[in-house]
């Protein structure tokens, strides 16, 4: 039976952070990648963190979904505003 290390995996910590940072355009990837790396890494040293590192990469998938969403509301938004505004042009 393996020992379990009583440490929490520092990638895990970071993982759900940058979940927890929507508001910067770059922390959601990074929420996603580095909690993939801490589940690696606990699997292989028997850290704790697994928890954190699974709400990171949720968090992070959900905040892209988001912005996905967000950026084609905008697209429809502006589009329909240019059509309507076509014919005043004219």
């Amino acid at each position: 039976m393996a020992k379990q290390n009583n440490q929490t995996n520092v990638f895990s910590i970071l993982s759900l952070i940058f979940g927890i940072l929507f508001f910067v355009p770059i922390a959601p990837i990074l929420a996603i990648v580095f909690g993939f790396i801490a589940l690696s890494q606990i699997k292989q040293t028997k850290e704790q963190g697994k928890g954190m590192a699974a709400a990171g990469i949720i968090l992070g998938f959900f905040w892209i979904m988001i912005y996905i969403l967000l950026i084609i509301f905008f697209i429809i938004f502006l589009s329909s505003v240019l059509l309507m505004a076509t014919p005043l042009m004219q």
